[in-house]
């Protein structure tokens, strides 16, 4: 009895053993059958969209596919047979205003399903605007422009006007393409109030516009320059202006070694457009010693005749420009402007800074060499450039920089030349 009792305990365990066994292999075996469902893409968004698909029992995980091609000819890259633990993955990296598809198989060990379904997802065709934020490093002359930047967004583009319906754009920022969430705007005129707006962009997409940031002046019309003093010429300069903020009287005090100037007065002259007519040169016994004669055109300077009352004419000047650059000034004796005295034409930076003179030979005749602050000179009306010395007194310099000069050299084609810094 005790011995067939231990046989049906040995037939009976091996039973067990047994069905354990063709229970665990049907589930491996029933697991490659059937391929998941692939869902509607959701959050579907400019450069992203989530892919997704129903779960299937027992999976451990799932291989996705992503394809501009319905075949699947090729793969987006690193979305062939990516592995996914989940049902849903934030497919990122495509483009704006495609078409794509996605398929999915289920995973577990080495046994892999059948491919699900083909989903067709399309990208939107817009992104977002920007938001400016601020202007940081603020001078006369430039500042900064920051915003928040874009997910989707590859570059901006940026225009800064001088009105709040960004009917008079600069040239230089109509559109103008940059990286990253800032910008330097310069090359700017301290005097005006600008407006900045932007737009994202994305390959050929391109974002509504962003909100409006007024950045007013730091200087006011009402800052003028009340006297200057030349060191190196023993003499000051000493300014006046008229009800109208014009320049009205420049006293030159003290001795410039030219007698004309020492201890005289220009007396400065408009018409009702506020354009100069004539700057009379006035002793301390009022005797007219020079007047020079203003005449204009395009709103520009274009010629300025220079007489002494007891002589006659002495010369004729006269100014080309260039857009809003003087590029060249000429000098002749005669009002037919056909014997010429001198002539130069002028080089600028990227800066808008005047570097170099050329004679009218074409030979380098000046230099000029600044900083990076907005010069006192930038004060005046560029109409009275002639009227307000410079350093060296014996050279006529026909411009007011923007910057502080702080090298000059002149007559680099003779052997008077003069360097100062």
């Amino acid at each position: 009895m005790h011995t067939i009792h231990k046989t049906s305990r040995r037939i009976v365990f091996f039973s067990i053993m047994w069905l354990t066994m063709l229970s665990c292999q049907d589930a491996r075996q029933d697991f490659i059958k059937p391929s998941p469902v692939a869902l509607e893409a959701i959050e579907v968004g400019a450069t992203s969209f989530i892919a997704r698909w129903e779960p299937v029992e027992g999976a451990v995980d799932y291989l996705l596919d992503v394809s501009e091609s319905p075949n699947f000819n090729d793969y987006v890259e690193s979305y062939q047979a990516r592995v996914v633990e989940g049902t849903a993955f934030l497919v990122v990296g495509v483009e704006v205003n495609r078409t794509y598809y996605y398929r999915v198989r289920s995973r577990r060990e080495n046994n892999i399903s059948d491919n699900s379904n083909v989903i067709e997802a399309t990208t939107q065709n817009f992104i977002a605007a920007p938001f400016i934020t601020n202007v940081t490093d603020r001078t006369a002359i430039r500042f900064t422009t920051n915003w928040e930047e874009v997910t989707d967004a590859t570059s901006y583009l940026v225009d800064v006007a001088t009105d709040a319906a960004f009917e008079n754009i600069l040239t230089d920022y109509d559109g103008r393409e940059v990286l990253g969430g800032d910008t330097e705007i310069n090359g700017l005129d301290f005097r005006e109030t600008y407006y900045v707006r932007l737009r994202s962009k994305r390959l050929e997409i391109v974002s509504e516009y962003s909100n409006t940031l007024e950045v007013t002046p730091l200087i006011t019309p009402s800052c003028k320059v009340g006297r200057i003093d030349f060191n190196t010429l023993g003499g000051s300069q000493i300014f006046t202006y008229g009800s109208r903020g014009q320049l009205a009287t420049i006293r030159n005090e003290g001795d410039f070694g030219t007698p004309d100037f020492n201890n005289t007065t220009w007396n400065i002259s408009y018409n009702g457009s506020g354009n100069i007519t004539n700057a009379q040169l006035i002793d301390d016994e009022s005797n007219v010693l020079r007047v020079y004669n203003y005449a204009y055109q395009n709103g520009r300077v274009s010629a300025i005749r220079y007489t002494v009352p007891t002589e006659g004419l002495q010369r004729v000047w006269r100014f080309t420009y260039a857009g809003d650059r003087l590029v060249q000034w000429s000098a002749f004796s005669d009002l037919l402007q056909t014997n010429l005295i001198e002539s130069y034409t002028y080089a600028y930076n990227d800066r808008g800074d005047i570097v170099e003179a050329r004679d009218q030979n074409g030979d380098l005749y000046s230099q000029f060499g600044y900083d990076d602050f907005l010069s006192p000179y930038a004060l005046f009306d560029p109409d009275v450039a002639l009227l307000v010395f410079g350093s060296i007194i014996d050279e006529p310099r026909p411009f007011l920089p923007e910057h502080n000069i702080v090298e000059e050299e002149i007559r680099l084609n003779s052997a008077k030349s003069e360097r100062e810094v």
